[in-house]
């Protein structure tokens, strides 16, 4: 009888182990992931930013545009002696 109670303490010992490294892995698990949430938060908004600043030049170059100015004209670099197949003239506002 006493052989029995004591492994049915050793049993309940074990158990108390594995279930407070179950418990501890899984708030290191928790603990991870908030963390890699967290950067790819920070990253999502740096694309967000870089899009929304790449959408403005653009629209900065579009709004300097006419029909025959080319993008060397608008960009102000001039085309090196080639001529643009589009045909576009920068505006005269």
């Amino acid at each position: 009888m006493e052989e029995i109670r004591r492994e049915g303490r050793a049993m309940r010992a074990d158990l108390r182990r594995a279930f407070a490294l179950g418990v501890r892995e899984a708030r290191n698990e928790r603990r991870r992931r908030q963390e890699l949430d967290a950067r790819l938060d920070e990253k999502i908004s740096q694309l967000a930013a870089a899009q929304l600043a790449g959408e403005e030049k653009l629209q900065g170059l579009y709004t300097k545009w006419t029909p025959s100015s080319t993008l060397c004209e608008v960009a102000g670099t001039g085309c090196h002696g080639r001529n643009s197949s589009a045909g576009l003239k920068p505006r005269a506002d």
